[in-house]
């Protein structure tokens, strides 16, 4: 009996032993590929965030359809004027934060173009 016990005893520290020594990357979602700082001048919101826009977004996000109106022709208004994006400020952005890994948006979009549109609103969110 003392015999079983003890290896029952022994059992359970191998077991605890194990379980302790198992890892887990609680970082589930995957992180942006972020352009090098010093590229932000060389974002153009016409030929690299409308593109975005235009290919994922405007199914829902057009004239009439799911605020903001993300159409090429109302977008930078849509999103200036309706305070979508804090310029210089992208954490405090709600078009980031819709966008960026665990948003509501998130699934949409790459995360290569959640970073160029970070890249876009870091850079003082230029009408160019």
């Amino acid at each position: 009996m003392k015999n079983l016990s003890l290896r029952i005893l022994l059992l359970m520290g191998v077991i605890l032993t194990l379980f302790a020594s198992c890892e887990y990357d609680f970082n589930v979602y995957p992180q942006p590929v972020v352009p090098p700082v010093g590229t932000e001048d060389t974002i153009s919101f016409a030929q690299d965030i409308v593109p975005i826009f235009t290919d994922k977004c405007i199914s829902c996000h057009k004239t009439g359809g799911f605020a903001p109106d993300l159409t090429a022709a109302n977008a930078y208004s849509a999103l200036t004027s309706g305070n979508y994006v804090v310029a210089k400020n992208p954490d405090e952005s709600d078009l980031y934060k819709s966008l960026k890994a665990g948003g509501s948006m998130s699934s949409y979009i790459t995360v290569d173009e959640t970073a160029l549109i970070y890249r876009w609103i870091y850079a003082g969110v230029k009408n160019n």
